[in-house]
């Protein structure tokens, strides 16, 4: 009974890793892309970057 609690307390924690870090890179994918429309645009306007 003992390792069967500590065996779900460890599968809580876990999930809650892996679901925290998909979260982390998907929000750094989304800045990543956002960046590369913004230059993007930037470059079909015209401004030059030095």
């Amino acid at each position: 009974m003992f390792y069967q609690r500590w065996g779900i307390f460890i599968l809580v924690i876990a999930t809650l890793v892996v679901s925290t870090m998909v979260g982390v890179f998907n929000s750094l994918v989304n800045n990543i892309y956002s960046k590369r429309k913004e230059f993007a645009v930037l470059r079909a306007k015209g401004v030059t970057f030095s």
